[in-house]
């Protein structure tokens, strides 16, 4: 939520009597007509309420870059002049006058933190119940007025021909066309520069797009250019038809580049309208699957100027657990909000889930307690992917000291790190040159994984070379922590990494491979290795009893034996690997007061215990969280 004006406290009173809560009020601002030679933005503001059904349109925008230049005039509000945002008042000049709108900086007492907390608490009926949401994207600039064009020509002709039976075979075409028609290349030009406008990096307009009805119209406003949001859309997912389904050869050139282009720049447009779309069809009962904590990992990098709205912005459009309610207050400070928000998310789900998001995966101290993800930092938190199940699917066990600083739960420690390898860092290719250097890197790199994975695990090796257990270790620690569906392509078949790493293994003479395929094949490895990580071994614990309900005991289990895992940079030798119970992955602890209480340092890939093998051998017990 942004800061608006600064009155005095007799015209503040004046503009902004009390709204009443039990009646859903609020505010809403008409903007006067103007005289053609007026400088001033005259509006007023009225109070209703939702419950009489106002007409009303909402605006969404951002609350101004610092190089917006400012306009002239003034904006006064009930004949009072109030400060605004360069942007702001942008924004005013081009909205039709003698309407109503809801415009957060100027329809909330923003020196009221209560009301803030209770109007951010109605922003999703509000936007629902608008008859129009008008999304200001700023002036026009470099060209965006030929992109705003080319949508308003889509949209004619999806409105003139959506009729006809063979309507989409023929608009794909039609679109085609178009991509490869040099004329048009200017207005897809322009439309890229739309898309890359800091608008859409804001955290408050997932809420302002996502929850306004199909029947409600979603207009961008760029200058005194307008198109609908839902042409861009269409667009959209057309494009995705032409990037996965069009055979290579057809992408090639200029229509290559505008199709990557534009699924670059228009990826978080892309994520809003799919958001959307799960909003509109989900019910309220089943709902509850869409959760603030999963969606504040999918909009990491949004921006809002208030820290606090990191969780703010995003509980309107996620579904609050039955029977809890996230209390929404700006009294409170940032780091409470982040700690009550943890409580409240480990409460409803039952899981410790939220553990996956906190420590010191940001490269520097974590906040206090750690177990609270600090959701200030624009870095990714999660580096697994979310498929495992290493407690086995138990429900958390959780309590707080009287502060709410300790969290105490229940966990199998599975060892300590005795060892690490720090994995490189690939840089983008910018010629042939570079490129060479990468894979010669690359290859070495592999190479010392093995090594580090033989010497480490107290494998056998065969003779010289890494034996298969070594590189089926390297496999999964390489491919297994975060590939995604999508990603699926770059996966490296078992059979054919082998075959890489052979070739290499003086003792494997024959396995020598053409340079061009070990290009290729190391090319997927570097995807593997692409983010900051350390390999590292881990020294088990002694098991209780042996493997449970085994007889004889695996004689594998034993104290001393060591296993492979995937950690972040931050750890040491030392730390503690745990399987805490009701979280889905391996949790790294460090060691603190004397060494009877634990700081969270963050995920980790644990070989061997990611899917709830756990229980079968380790002893649950209680350990507190600072």
């Amino acid at each position: 939520m942004e800061a608006n004006s600064t009155l005095t406290k007799d015209i503040h009173d004046l503009l902004y009597h009390p709204l009443n809560p039990d009646l859903r009020e609020i505010r809403v601002l008409r903007i006067e007509r103007s005289q053609p030679d007026e400088a001033d933005i005259r509006c007023s503001l009225e109070t209703v309420s939702l419950n009489a059904n106002p007409v009303y349109r909402a605006l969404s925008y951002e609350w101004g870059p610092p190089d917006v230049g400012e306009p002239s005039g003034s904006v006064l509000l009930d004949s009072y002049p109030v400060v605004t945002t360069p942007n702001l008042r942008l924004a005013l000049r081009h909205l039709e006058s003698e309407h109503f709108y809801w415009i957060d900086a100027l329809c909330i007492d923003q020196s009221n933190d209560k009301e803030r907390g209770h109007q951010v608490r109605l922003m999703t009926e509000i936007y629902r119940n608008a008859s129009a949401v008008q999304a200001w994207l700023g002036l026009e600039e470099g060209g965006s007025e030929m992109g705003m064009e080319l949508l308003n020509t889509i949209e004619a002709e999806i409105t003139e021909n959506k009729h006809l039976v063979d309507f989409d075979k023929q608009f794909h075409y039609s679109l085609y066309d178009s991509l490869k028609n040099e004329a048009y290349r200017v207005h897809w030009d322009g439309l890229q520069q739309i898309l890359k406008r800091s608008y859409w990096t804001r955290l408050w307009i997932i809420q302002e797009l996502v929850v306004p009805p199909v029947s409600a119209e979603v207009w961008l406003l760029c200058g005194s250019s307008k198109a609908q949001f839902t042409t861009l859309v269409l667009l959209d997912e057309h494009f995705n038809v032409f990037q996965h389904d069009l055979p290579k050869i057809v992408l090639q050139g200029s229509v290559e580049e505008l199709i990557t282009d534009f699924a670059t720049s228009g990826y978080k447009a892309r994520n809003i309208a799919a958001h959307a779309d799960i909003w509109s069809s989900l019910s309220r009962e089943k709902g509850h699957a869409v959760t603030t904590l999963s969606f504040l990992q999918f909009y990491w990098d949004q921006s809002c100027s208030d820290p606090r709205d990191k969780v703010y912005a995003l509980l309107g459009v996620t579904f609050p657990y039955p029977r809890l309610e996230f209390p929404i207050t700006y009294a409170t400070p940032v780091l409470d909000v982040y700690k009550n928000f943890a409580q409240y998310e480990i409460a409803g789900s039952k899981t410790l889930d939220i553990l996956t998001y906190a420590g010191y995966d940001q490269m520097q101290s974590p906040v206090q307690p750690s177990w609270v993800p600090d959701w200030q930092s624009n870095e990714r938190h999660r580096m697994i992917k979310p498929s495992y199940r290493s407690s086995g699917g138990l429900s958390s066990i959780s309590s707080y000291s009287a502060d709410g600083n300790t969290l105490t739960t229940r966990a199998f420690n599975l060892g300590e790190i005795t060892s690490l390898f720090e994995t490189g860092t690939y840089y983008s290719i910018e010629s042939d040159d570079v490129l060479a250097t990468v894979f010669a890197n690359g290859k070495k790199e592999l190479y010392s994984w093995l090594d580090f994975i033989k010497n480490a695990s107290q494998v056998p090796a065969q003779k010289a070379g890494w034996s298969t257990t070594n590189m089926k270790i390297a496999y999964e620690l390489l491919f297994y922590l975060d590939i995604l569906p999508h990603e699926a392509e770059l996966e490296l078949p078992p059979d054919k990494f082998y075959e890489l790493c052979e070739s290499a293994d003086i003792a494997s003479p024959g396995k020598e491979l053409s340079k061009l395929e070990e290009e290729r094949l190391l090319d997927r490895v570097l995807y593997g290795m692409r983010r900051r990580r350390q390999l590292c071994a881990i020294n088990l614990a002694p098991s209780v009893h042996g493997l449970k309900n085994q007889d004889p005991p695996d004689p594998a289990n034993r104290e001393g034996e060591t296993v492979m895992g995937v950690c972040s940079r931050n750890a040491r030798t030392g730390d503690v690997v745990t399987v805490v119970r009701g979280c889905k992955y391996p949790i790294l602890l460090r060691r603190v007061e004397d060494r009877k209480k634990y700081e969270v340092i963050g995920v980790i890939y644990v070989c061997g215990f990611m899917e709830g093998e756990v229980l079968k051998r380790f002893e649950e017990v209680d350990i507190e969280l600072v």
